[in-house]
């Protein structure tokens, strides 16, 4: 069984779903980057209209939209700049052959 794609940054996980079919000559690279949003908008729809919760959010009624947008709006406080957002973020990419 593989792991949901956001769980796969996870230890060796990635790496591990690339051994499985039977790749060999793996390279795991990880790189840090900013998320940058220019608004409290933006960074909402970058999280929820199309992030890893968008089919479960599309069921939300509008209350429950509410409460889970300003749950994640206090998550993210520490990175507001200027009226946006500079989110750190690790993405890891894998390739075998």
């Amino acid at each position: 069984m593989c792991p949901m794609f956001f769980q796969q940054g996870t230890g060796s996980t990635l790496e591990q779903s690339i051994k499985i079919p039977g790749f060999t000559d793996i390279d795991i690279q990880r790189f840090m980057v900013s998320l940058n949003f220019n608004s409290e908008e933006a960074a909402l729809t970058a999280a929820f209209a199309g992030g890893p919760v968008a089919l479960a959010y599309r069921k939300f009624d509008e209350q429950t939209k509410k409460e889970v947008h300003q749950e994640y709006l206090d998550s993210i406080a520490a990175y507001q700049v200027n009226g946006g957002y500079n989110i750190p973020g690790e993405f890891v990419v894998g390739r075998g052959k």
